[in-house]
């Protein structure tokens, strides 16, 4: 199973090399978050929705430069094997892309918007912003554990059926709970 991953490109790291992700983020990604969810640099299929930069410089365009930029760049770059079941929406940036501007991704880290092209999009934040912030660290660790259950279809789990707490339904309502 091959996931799709969109970021946003590391200005300082990928300016001479040709690959996504290889900056200090993208060491932290790969060793920490992706082996969480049971993948690996190999296993997954690495895009951006933003390869270019502004007037040759790391600073982004605002407004609707940025919105064209990415236009462009998606347009003219953005494959996803057709092999990919899960894109990661790795940061606001690439939810905005595949979510519209609504739905900030502080309220759908850790959660699946809706689909893209027949794919499931699974929020992440981006991780840089968990290098600067040890509670979205935290945060971002519980998100990519739970994309390991996503991905083995444990997670979301269907509701329980109504039950009445009695001493015989105890047990199913400790089974919730765990």
């Amino acid at each position: 199973q091959i996931v799709g991953y969109a970021g946003r490109r590391d200005p300082l790291y990928e300016q001479t090399t040709p690959a996504p992700f290889l900056g200090a983020s993208g060491w932290f990604l790969a060793s920490t978050y992706l082996p969480l969810a049971g993948l690996s640099r190999e296993t997954v299929s690495w895009h951006n929705i933003l390869k270019c930069r502004w007037n040759h410089t790391n600073d982004l365009p605002k407004g609707a430069e940025y919105e064209e930029a990415v236009k462009i760049c998606t347009e003219t770059y953005l494959r996803i094997p057709p092999s990919a079941t899960t894109i990661i929406a790795h940061g606001a940036a690439s939810w905005a892309f595949f979510q519209g501007p609504d739905k900030p991704i502080t309220e759908w880290r850790g959660y699946c918007g809706d689909e893209w092209h027949g794919r499931r999009v699974y929020a992440t934040l981006h991780t840089a912003d968990c290098l600067r912030d040890p509670h979205a660290r935290f945060l971002a660790r519980l998100d990519w554990k739970k994309l390991r259950h996503l991905r083995d279809e444990q997670w979301p789990n269907p509701l329980p059926e109504p039950t009445v707490a009695s001493e015989a339904s105890r047990a199913d309502f400790l089974r919730l709970l765990t």
